[in-house]
């Protein structure tokens, strides 16, 4: 009997909040600094960067800081951003950190906007917002995919100001906003813009097939689309960084018919059963999308189609090895959208709330948390601190060799050597190379050499060209 009067205070109270006028931002903002605190707690439970490729930003930004250029090809805006950053804090490490802190955050405004307006509900706003800003996805890109979870806020700003076209916002200002956001989108991570071209072709689809298309905004269409594929194109003839990721998205589609035609394979692995829900999610995208259609709300019966056949594809299990775990990471973007307009489909406020509580307490204690504690470094402090004492032993600009492929952006970061190769073949070359080995671990066929250094994990050797015998 107390537990049951005691939820229902809690739903009186929430009441109280989502019914009063001109409380959007105090609920915004309080879902915007809950993600702050949660992901600051999260990424600075650990001193070091997280993720395989944890140096590797670190690498870039000390690149753009000493020669204003980026060391390896890459989408270029997060990276200067960091180092812009890096300027005003004067650390590296705090530096990207907070950035993807405060972009995973971001991440609640679009969400609740576009919810928002969709249905007309503060409560199923408030459920989308917090089901973006703390889905299992978005929690694994802060740890290992920076550049994916930079670009996410500008991808949803994208899908509302795509939104607001359809539902009558139809200017010039919005066009143009609409556009600068998917350029930043492209300009941040290519797995973003592809995302979000990916939307808005199924969303052109779903308005034409609808029977209800605007003339402007199929206007729009053609020429968003002509625009992005001409500058695709110039990208891709002009910057290595987008030639290598244009040409691996052209692998992928090759790849994934040649799977569908000849010998398609099953990807069984479901992390955190995202694939099952997603596959759930699907049916209630297009039952809300069918119910939409009867009511005659063209515009929501779009976007939830395109959401629906979007979550389908993100999470089809035929689908090359290498692309399906990522694309799964991403399915949180039609999640929301169809969670939202799931809420906002329940017509009393009380009930709304209900279900509030019982999405959220879903997403934050079986998949947040989890999510959360499963971010780390990829090597441990005392790792990092034999990496250290090796820079006494190692020339700048040297060859270092590290079986573990976890180290080689460390390697590359502290030691500031080129971490590449096999050892025989750069000693039969004619290289001194320098070789770093857990102590604690077998690398038979690996040759040692002269023993440098010997720290509490780790050994340094080098190897010179006379300490390998011909073969």
């Amino acid at each position: 009997m107390n537990d049951a009067r005691l939820l229902s205070s809690v739903v009186q109270s929430m009441l109280h909040v989502f019914k009063k006028p001109g409380y959007d931002f105090i609920i915004v903002l309080t879902i915007f600094l809950t993600a702050f605190s949660s992901y600051y707690a999260a990424l600075f439970r650990h001193p070091l960067m997280y993720g395989i490729d944890g140096a590797y930003y670190l690498i870039q930004v000390e690149s753009i800081l000493s020669t204003g250029m980026m060391k390896y090809p890459d989408p270029p805006f997060s990276f200067y951003l960091f180092s812009a950053l890096t300027l005003l804090v004067g650390k590296d490490t705090l530096a990207v950190k907070l950035c993807v802190v405060f972009f995973c955050s971001l991440t609640a405004v679009p969400s609740y906007l576009l919810v928002k307006r969709m249905t007309k509900s503060r409560v199923a706003a408030a459920v989308g917002a917090f089901s973006v800003a703390f889905s299992p996805g978005l929690i694994s890109m802060s740890g290992e995919f920076l550049k994916n979870a930079v670009g996410i806020p500008f991808l949803l700003f994208f899908i509302y100001f795509l939104y607001r076209l359809l539902s009558g916002d139809e200017n010039v200002f919005t066009e143009i906003v609409t556009m600068s956001f998917f350029l930043l989108t492209g300009l941040t991570h290519i797995l973003d813009a592809g995302v979000a071209l990916l939307f808005f072709i199924l969303q052109m689809l779903s308005s034409f097939f609808s029977g209800k298309p605007k003339t402007r905004f199929l206007k729009f269409s053609l020429l968003f689309l002509v625009i992005v594929f001409s500058v695709g194109a110039l990208l891709y003839f002009s910057f290595k960084g987008y030639a290598i990721d244009i040409a691996k998205g052209g692998v992928f589609i090759q790849q994934f018919i040649q799977m569908l035609e000849f010998h398609p394979i099953v990807d069984a692995r479901d992390p955190g059963g995202v694939r099952a829900l997603s596959y759930v999610f699907v049916v209630v995208g297009l039952s809300l999308a069918y119910v939409n259609h009867r009511n005659g709300s063209w515009i929501n019966f779009s976007f939830l189609t395109a959401s629906s056949i979007m979550l389908l594809f993100l999470s089809f299990p035929v689908m090359p090895p290498q692309w399906g775990q990522r694309f799964l990471l991403m399915v949180f973007i039609p999640w929301f959208i169809i969670a939202g307009s799931l809420v906002g489909y329940v017509e009393k406020t009380f009930v709304q709330v209900l279900v509030a509580i019982v999405l959220v307490t879903f997403i934050i204690y079986f998949q947040s948390i989890p999510a959360f504690m499963r971010i780390g470094p990829v090597i441990s402090p005392l790792e990092y601190e034999d990496l250290l004492s090796m820079r006494v032993f190692i020339p700048a600009n040297s060859t270092v060799v590290s079986p573990r492929h976890p180290w080689r952006y460390w390697v590359e970061y502290i030691l500031n050597s080129n971490s590449v190769g096999s050892p025989q073949e750069l000693v039969r070359e004619g290289k001194t190379v320098y070789l770093i080995f857990d102590k604690n671990s077998q690398y038979p066929g690996v040759p040692t050499g002269l023993l440098l250094y010997e720290g509490r994990v780790l050994k340094l050797y080098v190897l010179r060209p006379r300490n390998l015998l011909p073969r």
